[in-house]
This record gives C-alpha cells, sequence and structure tokens, in this order.
C-alpha cells in the first residue's frame, strides 16, 4: 500500500475485524473529519499471502477514490451511492435438538426414528465443524420393542456459501441398546455415522439436513415372540435438527 500511495496512507486509520469466511470487515477514518467508514471486503485468494496483497489493493483504491471525491458515507462503496451489502451476523458455534429416521435394506428395512442433542462449532475459517451427539432411538413390532441410545463424537469438513455450509461429516459412536417382549435383553456395540450435510445460518437459529448411512458393529438382531427386529451394519439415515446459533 505504501508503494501504491506513499505517505498518505500515514493519514489513515485503518482497522480489520475478524474475518467471516472469505469476508473482511474493515473501518476507515480519513484526516478530513475522522468518521469512520465500515465497509465489508471479500477477497477470493488461496492463501494468505494472495489474501494480504488483494486485501492491501482494494484499500488502497478506497483511499485514493476518497481522495479524488471526499467523504463517502458509512456502508457505501468508494465508486458510488449504492449502499455496501453487509457481512451475514453467523453464529461460530450452535446447540440443537435433532429428529432422525433410519431404514434397513429392503429384504429388513426395519424402520426406526427417534430424537437427539447435538452440539458444534466451526473453526478453520468455517472450514472444520467438530461436533458431538447423544441420541435415542426407536424401533416396534407388535409385542417387541427395541431401544437404543448412542453418543458420538466426529469432524465435519466443508465449505461456507454465505449463510450456507456445506460438507461431510464422519461420527464415530458407542451405542447402547435394550429389546423388550416376553423377556428383556441388553447389547453394547460401536459404528458410526457418516453423512453429507447442509446448514443454513441465521443469527440466532441453525437450520440443518443430513443424509448418508449409520453403521453399526456388531449388528443388533432382537427376536421377539412373534417377530425379529434387525439393525444391520449399514443403514440409510436420515436427520434433520434445528438449534440455537451461540
Amino acid at each position: 500500500m505504501r508503494a501504491r500511495i506513499g505517505d498518505l496512507l500515514d493519514e489513515w486509520s485503518i482497522s480489520i475485524d475478524e474475518p467471516q469466511g472469505p469476508l473482511y470487515p474493515i473501518t476507515l477514518r480519513g484526516p478530513e473529519d475522522g468518521q469512520a467508514d465500515a465497509r465489508t471486503i471479500e477477497v477470493t485468494g488461496t492463501s494468505d499471502e494472495e489474501r494480504s496483497r488483494e486485501l492491501a489493493s482494494v484499500l488502497a483504491l478506497i483511499i485514493e477514490s476518497r481522495q479524488e471525491t471526499g467523504p463517502a458515507d458509512p456502508g457505501t462503496t468508494g465508486d458510488g451511492d449504492q449502499p455496501k451489502k453487509q457481512p451475514p451476523n453467523l453464529p461460530r458455534g450452535f446447540v440443537a435438538a435433532e429428529a432422525h429416521l433410519e431404514l434397513g435394506p429392503p429384504r429388513d428395512p426395519d424402520l426406526s426414528m427417534g430424537a437427539g442433542l447435538g452440539a458444534g462449532v466451526w473453526v478453520l475459517r468455517d472450514i472444520l465443524q467438530p461436533r458431538l451427539r447423544l441420541r435415542w432411538t426407536h424401533s416396534w413390532n407388535d409385542d417387541l420393542r427395541v431401544h437404543g441410545v448412542s453418543a458420538g463424537l466426529g469432524l465435519a469438513a466443508g465449505l461456507p456459501l454465505g449463510r450456507l455450509w456445506v460438507g461431510a461429516l464422519a461420527m464415530p459412536s458407542f451405542k447402547w441398546t435394550h429389546a423388550m417382549d416376553t423377556k428383556a435383553g441388553t447389547a453394547y456395540s460401536g459404528g458410526g455415522e457418516a453423512t453429507a450435510m447442509v446448514q443454513y445460518r441465521m443469527r440466532h437459529v441453525v437450520f440443518g439436513l443430513r443424509t448418508g448411512v449409520e453403521t453399526t458393529f456388531r449388528p443388533v438382531r432382537i427376536r421377539g415372540s412373534n417377530d425379529v427386529i434387525r439393525w444391520g451394519p449399514v443403514r440409510w439415515l436420515l436427520v434433520l435438527e434445528v438449534g440455537l446459533g451461540i
């Protein structure tokens, strides 16, 4: 910037807030009246060096434009009077309630459904999302009832697209299963979730949709007095979540 605008740079105060993905909130104060000029700059560079050069070039252009045209209204571009689009006010994490449905292969569909609680946080420029969840699952047929509780800790990776976040999740889990008919029984197993996911982030609310597979090792096979329920090694999974952004 100094090579481009010289000592003029010393007359300006520039502050850059924490970026939100590719969006950099900045505030400039010029020598004319010291009035704050808040803007948001979107950069497209893939490395820190490229983003730094791009940001410096845009800041130099804004300062040159201000010198030629005079102070601009806060929140407007230096090239005209059109309002500058403000960055989305995105949460950094969430706590969510979820509902899910699982279905096995056509020969043993054995539908199950349930609810759960989950939480996550976006890190590394919103690329990674560590997550945890606690889930209850239920299947039934005649007098046979099967309940399952699982706890999982996993990691999602993806990309922010404005308010949308699109990615994939891998979450190993530990499972406890309890069956009731004429007799009761309990089993323990491992497994996990591998899903594609999309989330929509508002200021205080996060909506999410995940679909993929739920795995169980060892597979669960419960025989009742009149029927059998199977939770096989791979089942289709659909999850809807609504959460509080934090």
